[in-house]
């Protein structure tokens, strides 16, 4: 009786998120799918013990889903994305969460002055291969090499003596110190994107860097090669920058020119 009850709650949760008209041309099934991943992705935001992200709208729509609302970090932007990427059923995100104006949390880390590596902390999630505490470097699977602060912040909670071979981590607030498959390019940067751009062809990432992608650029993601459409907000990038490109005005937010972008992490399956 008492899982009747349940499901009754649910179906009319279901149809109370739903646009107008969308029980008719949906079955309740969908309807009810789509419910459960709102809940499930409220319930997780709700817990995040890194970020104040309750106030963030979540819809869904046959697994899609869509996030909106305003935070005041590009960092909790990224998380939430990433903590609705992550929940059961969930087929593609839209991040349309609005970044507040207010930058004063972050005026004491320095602007990016060009694709410098090591010039901006980044967030990366993967797959640990080796962690020294020691030096506080931890090196990823895909070959990212992190070099942690005591800015950083290990997910879940952790320090990097706990760390071992084949755990799963999201590092946050850590300096990049090298990429190993592209340690003999000159000028490269880590970053996540926070935005694409796809009529002037480039890609805005969370620390403020301008990606711009030419007919030369190589768009991959290990051995598949992708195109710009092909990309999505909340993935985590390794940039080449081209060779004889031009640094950033001093102050100013980086612009690239890019040579390679190769595609660590993404935050969930493009449903194109």
């Amino acid at each position: 009786m008492r899982s009747r009850s349940i499901l009754a709650a649910v179906v009319l949760l279901a149809l109370s998120l739903a646009p107008a008209g969308a029980a008719v041309a949906r079955t309740i099934g969908q309807v009810i799918d789509d419910a459960t991943i709102v809940a499930e992705i409220k319930t997780k935001l709700a817990a995040d013990k890194l970020s104040s992200l309750t106030k963030i709208g979540v819809k869904s729509d046959a697994g899609v889903v869509t996030l909106d609302g305003t935070v005041d970090s590009a960092e909790r932007k990224a998380r939430a994305a990433q903590i609705a990427a992550n929940a059961t059923g969930v087929k593609h995100v839209y991040n349309n969460i609005e970044v507040a104006g207010d930058t004063t949390t972050t005026t004491s880390a320095p602007a990016p002055t060009g694709p410098v590596p090591g010039t901006a902390p980044v967030e990366a999630t993967g797959t640990v291969a080796s962690a020294d505490p020691a030096t506080g470097t931890i090196t990823l699977q895909d070959g990212r090499v992190l070099k942690a602060t005591d800015q950083t912040v290990l997910w879940q909670p952790t320090t990097i003596g706990a760390l071992r071979p084949g755990t799963q981590v999201l590092v946050r607030g850590a300096s990049p110190s090298d990429f190993r498959p592209g340690a003999s390019a000159r000028d490269w940067r880590m970053g996540t994107i926070s935005r694409i751009d796809s009529a002037g062809k480039q890609l805005i990432l969370t620390d403020g860097t301008t990606v711009r992608v030419t007919p030369a650029t190589a768009i991959h993601r290990g051995g598949d090669r992708l195109s710009l459409a092909q990309l999505d907000p909340g993935s985590e990038v390794v940039v080449t920058a081209a060779s004889g490109a031009s640094p950033a005005t001093t102050g100013a937010p980086a612009t690239v020119d890019a040579s390679d972008i190769s595609v660590v992490w993404t935050p969930a399956t493009a449903s194109r």
